[in-house]
């Protein structure tokens, strides 16, 4: 009952504007230090690319980075043509800390460097574009070759939004990866991996409507949602606790044809 009175008090807090700016501007997805938040990214990027292919010369849509945009920088270093980042909670993305992972991603780099793509001033750079929207609200934000997120679907308010945007984000021929995070997150019990599911619905709404708690949808109607736009969705890197998906990525290819 006290974690769920914190997380209720944490969740009316994040409704002030003013509160809301100031959690924002503090790291939120990584507390292991600009080293470790530019390994994650990197971690990132490779399932991307393995899943979704080179990202030279293509357009690149990333739905909620969070709290820094080194995924972006890692996408442009690859060569991408152009990165977007989607976010209902964009994170401090020049702020000290997400400048210093910048730099460690810069420095752990393992190939070629592309000349003039510097890590300092790179927010700048005609190649990126931040919408600071949520799925929801996103409306027509273009056509990308890639779509990809990384622990996002999960928290979205709407995952039909979220399905129906990647469909027509879609350019012709373009490919998303979805990694998806089933579980409860801070409340996950590997003994009972269901146990956030059985917070009465309005008491859940309380504790993280502001702050983007797992929506709790679940494995198969997560996928049913993607399916239905008529994307071709193949499910990889499937994870269990006993007989629960915890983790899933979901590859969707554009379909053929798009209804307006």
């Amino acid at each position: 009952m006290i974690r769920i009175a914190a997380d209720v008090v944490r969740n009316v807090a994040m409704g002030v504007p003013a509160i809301r700016a100031w959690r924002l501007r503090r790291a939120r997805t990584s507390d292991g230090g600009p080293e470790a938040a530019a390994a994650h990214a990197l971690a990132v990027i490779d399932r991307v690319v393995g899943h979704a292919g080179p990202v030279a010369h293509r357009s690149v849509l990333e739905i909620g980075p969070g709290d820094d945009l080194a995924t972006g920088l890692g996408f442009l270093a690859l060569g991408a043509r152009a990165y977007t980042a989607l976010d209902r909670f964009p994170g401090d993305h020049r702020g000290a800390p997400a400048r210093a992972t910048y730099r460690a991603l810069r420095t752990g780099w393992a190939g070629a460097w592309p000349e003039g793509l510097d890590p300092n001033a790179w927010l700048d750079a005609p190649q990126l574009r931040v919408i600071a929207r949520a799925v929801e609200d996103a409306g027509d934000i273009g056509h990308f070759d890639v779509v990809c997120s990384h622990a996002v679907g999960e928290h979205v308010r709407d995952v039909a939004a979220f399905a129906h945007l990647t469909a027509h984000a879609l350019a012709p021929g373009g490919i998303a990866v979805h990694i998806v995070d089933f579980s409860g997150h801070h409340w996950h019990d590997d003994a009972d991996p269901l146990r956030f599911h059985r917070i009465p619905g309005w008491l859940w709404h309380a504790m993280g409507s502001n702050r983007g708690l797992p929506n709790r949808v679940p494995f198969d109607r997560f996928s049913d949602q993607l399916c239905a736009t008529g994307m071709v969705v193949d499910v990889l890197e499937i994870h269990h606790c006993g007989d629960t998906v915890i983790e899933a990525t979901f590859v969707c290819r554009s379909p053929v044809l798009l209804n307006p």
